[in-house]
């Protein structure tokens, strides 16, 4: 069985962009009113981190999982 490279790339593009999502809920949870939970503390804390973090993750899964389409779409003409 032959390996679609192109299609790897573009799931893992697409995991980063979860993970940036999930960093965005993380601060929109704080300015939600969660400051008095623990977890929104830790949130507080380290928010410049998590909000950096966060769209970096979801502008290189953007990147990347458009190369993921491009090399994807290069291995269909292959075929």
């Amino acid at each position: 069985m032959k390996r679609n490279m192109g299609k790897e790339i573009k799931d893992v593009g697409t995991l980063f962009i979860v993970i940036g999502c999930v960093f965005a809920l993380a601060v929109i949870f704080v300015f939600g009113g969660g400051d008095s939970s623990p977890l929104g503390r830790i949130i507080d804390d380290h928010f410049i981190f998590i909000t950096v973090g966060g769209l970096l993750c979801f502008l290189i899964g953007i990147i990347v999982r458009s190369i993921g389409k491009s090399k994807e779409a290069k291995d269909k003409d292959k075929q």
